[in-house]
């Protein structure tokens, strides 16, 4: 369901991959990323609110805002977190305004919000661990 949006998410935190060298701490931002690496992380976070906001119409919290960003803030550049806060917020508000009335008890629905929350904690702690390896790089 959020591959593809995990697999574009992590890629800033990728680049602090390149950025660290040996010891030295690393903090990256959007102007690390090339135009395309920033349009995946765009998309991501769009696609990322999207599902975010189908949970909270059917009342599931995931907190992944909050989760993500203590997952990242060793490792992204305060600027760049809160751009990308503030784009994840509007896209999120967006779309929770254009969900019509969702049947979130069906059986479908049910397995779609317990995958999608599994590939929610999947995700923080992806993000989570691919931002401790920029900051503690192992050598």
């Amino acid at each position: 369901m959020i591959s593809n949006a995990r697999r574009a998410l992590i890629t800033l935190l990728l680049a602090c991959v390149a950025l660290a060298a040996g010891e030295a701490l690393a903090k990256v931002g959007l102007e690390s990323l090339s135009k395309k690496q920033q349009q995946e992380v765009w998309k991501s976070t769009s696609n990322i609110a999207r599902i975010d906001a189908i949970l909270a119409a059917c009342n599931t919290n995931t907190n992944l805002e909050r989760r993500i960003v203590a997952a990242v803030r060793d490792c992204v550049k305060p600027r760049s977190l809160n751009s990308i806060r503030s784009y994840w917020r509007k896209q999120k508000a967006k779309y929770a305004k254009e969900l019509g009335q969702l049947d979130c008890d069906n059986e479908f629905m049910q397995k779609e919000i317990k995958r999608a929350v599994r590939d929610f904690n999947k995700l923080v702690r992806d993000v989570r661990d691919q931002c401790r390896r920029c900051i503690f790089p192992i050598c």
